[in-house]
């Protein structure tokens, strides 16, 4: 339990300000391609639109659903990276562990007053819910592109 020297506190706000940035990144990245996917699944759906351009926007689809897992990913790989250092910082040292999954077992404990259903569903990792819904809807964009291009319809 040794203090932090100065190069460690500067590290130490670095890494957590980095580590912040890469959990923003991890929550606007669905949000955002469930928008750009709609937008292109709206267009290959559509048979009023020329079938090159639907086909088009099929496969920019598809592409867009497999970007966008990626992204998320290698966000979360990051963050989960950043948050195991804090943690181990915290711990070498002394300060509360904040960061890290000694922190998030305890936000999936049930609380006093809480339900206890509430316990199940703090159980479910949001992060997997959020994957699986960007492959559902990349899964559905290859399908329907694969529909067009078959069917020309």
């Amino acid at each position: 339990m040794t203090p932090l020297t100065e190069e460690e506190k500067l590290a130490y706000q670095t890494v957590a300000a980095r580590r912040a940035q890469f959990d923003a990144a991890v929550w606007s990245t669905p949000a955002l391609s469930i928008t750009a996917l709609t937008f292109t699944l709206t267009i290959t759906a559509n048979p009023d639109i020329p079938v090159l351009i639907r086909v088009a926007a099929g496969a920019l689809g598809v592409f867009l659903g497999l970007a966008a897992i990626a992204l998320m990913r290698r966000h979360r790989i990051a963050e989960l990276a950043d948050a195991a250092w804090l943690a181990m910082m915290e711990h070498n040292h002394g300060m509360p562990i904040i960061h890290g999954e000694t922190w998030l077992t305890t936000q999936t404990e049930p609380r006093w007053g809480m339900p206890t259903w509430w316990r199940y569903v703090s159980k479910v990792r949001v992060y997997h819910l959020w994957l699986t819904a960007l492959f559902l809807f990349t899964a559905g964009a290859l399908l329907l592109w694969v529909w067009v291009l078959a069917t020309g319809i």
